[in-house]
């Protein structure tokens, strides 16, 4: 399943993911600078005002990431989770989320990059995904 998620992080932080050979999103720091309490990856939410948070002003100016995120199966997650559990057909869960009835936080520990950038006033990136980043007033 495809859910539009967004993504907070840093100004600083912003061309590491949408630029340049080495780019997308970085699973392995998880928590350097926000913590993990779902397990390590990279942290997505389906609301807007949560992953804003995790957001900077610049100038007046916030960015966000918005991305079409593969979600597929889910588990919840924890604390100590360092890598996704295995299911009942010994693959691996591909998301932890927050709650299971009705998750708003997405933990995605894999992620595949893509090529294809457009430079205008939202950025397209490919990851597992479709990404734009908007560029709004604080």
């Amino acid at each position: 399943m495809v859910r539009k998620l967004f993504h907070g992080t840093k100004h600083a932080a912003i061309p590491s993911i949408i630029q340049g050979v080495d780019a997308g999103f970085k699973p392995l720091l998880s928590g350097s600078r926000t913590g993990d309490i779902y397990g390590k990856g990279s942290y997505f939410s389906s609301r807007a005002n949560y992953s804003d948070t995790y957001t900077e002003s610049l100038n007046g100016i916030k960015k966000l990431i918005v991305a079409d995120v593969v979600v597929g199966s889910i588990c919840l997650g924890h604390r100590q989770m360092d890598l996704l559990p295995l299911r009942c057909d010994d693959k691996r869960y591909d998301c932890a989320v927050d709650n299971i009835a009705n998750p708003t936080i997405f933990v995605i520990q894999v992620i595949t990059l893509s090529l294809e950038f457009t430079s205008q006033r939202s950025t397209q990136l490919f990851v597992i995904v479709a990404c734009s980043l908007f560029v709004f007033p604080s």
